[in-house]
């Protein structure tokens, strides 16, 4: 009789932890589906930094390389300047090479244009 009363017993015990089990079973559900949902912004957001720091590796490349470059054509037009005689070529230049020149620098004015107008966007996000 004894034991039949602790097995009866034991199975109140045992429907009770099913039901425990049940609900835990639902509440680690949830858990995971809200841990599946971060972690995936998580990743995206991991994609994007990436993503932006290919970019600044890119860009800072570039910088350096374009800064490079600069150097050189200022060390270029210093040295002409320093060595470069006008006084005697200027004798010899003729109206012409004058409009050349302004053509030149016009053009160069109207390729910076675009430049000079993403820029000041820039500046004006920043």
């Amino acid at each position: 009789m004894e034991i039949r009363e602790t097995l009866k017993r034991r199975k109140a015990l045992q429907e009770i932890t099913k039901i425990k089990i049940a609900q835990q079973d639902e509440e680690i559900a949830e858990i995971t589906g809200i841990i599946d949902e971060k972690q995936k912004d998580v990743n995206d957001r991991l994609k994007r930094v990436e993503a932006a720091r290919q970019l600044n590796v890119h860009e800072d490349d570039k910088h350096r390389r374009l800064g490079r470059i600069n150097a050189a054509h200022k060390a270029k037009m210093d040295f002409i300047e320093e060595k470069y005689d006008y006084k005697s070529q200027a004798k010899g230049m003729a109206l012409q090479d004058f409009k050349e020149l302004v053509e030149s620098n016009i053009g160069v004015n109207s390729a910076l244009s675009p430049f000079q107008l993403k820029l000041a966007e820039v500046q004006k996000e920043i």
